[in-house]
């Protein structure tokens, strides 16, 4: 896969001047179509591009057919993109129907996903409710078992301050 970096050399490629070749590339972009460029920012063509040119001068060429009319006829008939990796140099061309069905798969996959995440959540509500309702219920076990507990201790003390008060009066009584 070829990729020209120079105008001068898609022009030669087309047999078009250079400053047609801008005029094209112009309207090509006006119309959506981004063609790549390189880290310095200039455009960079691949042979898609220069297929892309010789369509539209083939189209051009035809009875009532304008630069302009051929330009978006060709641009929205394109039917795959090449994308020119920056660092490698290297490009790599994508097929749009494919990548508008991975695009869907990919919709459908993050709806599915949405609703399992909204099940989750659902899920994990009424878990943190069970749980607080239990500790809730562990709380008021908790603080009547220790209500219980201080009665119990209550009456023991209760018990144990009869028993040697009594045991006092008994002496006390055999004494006089």
């Amino acid at each position: 896969m070829g990729v020209y970096v120079k105008i001068d050399d898609v022009a030669k490629a087309v047999g078009l001047s250079p400053s047609t070749i801008k005029k094209y590339y112009l309207m090509v972009e006006a119309c959506g179509y981004r063609f790549a460029r390189n880290n310095q920012g200039k455009l960079v063509f691949s042979d898609q591009d220069i297929n892309m040119f010789r369509k539209i001068i083939q189209l051009k060429n035809e009875p009532n057919m304008s630069v302009q009319k051929a330009v978006e006829k060709v641009v929205s008939s394109i039917t795959s993109i090449t994308i020119y990796n920056k660092d490698s140099g290297s490009s790599k061309s994508y097929n749009i129907d494919s990548l508008s069905d991975d695009i869907n798969e990919i919709k459908e996959f993050i709806k599915i996903q949405s609703e399992v995440n909204k099940a989750l959540l659902d899920e994990l509500k009424e878990t943190k409710e069970y749980i607080s309702n239990k500790i809730e219920e562990r709380d008021k076990a908790l603080m009547l078992s220790l209500k219980e507990t201080m009665e119990v201790k209550k009456l023991l003390a209760d018990k144990k301050k009869k028993k040697w008060w009594n045991i006092f009066k008994k002496s006390h009584n055999n004494h006089d």
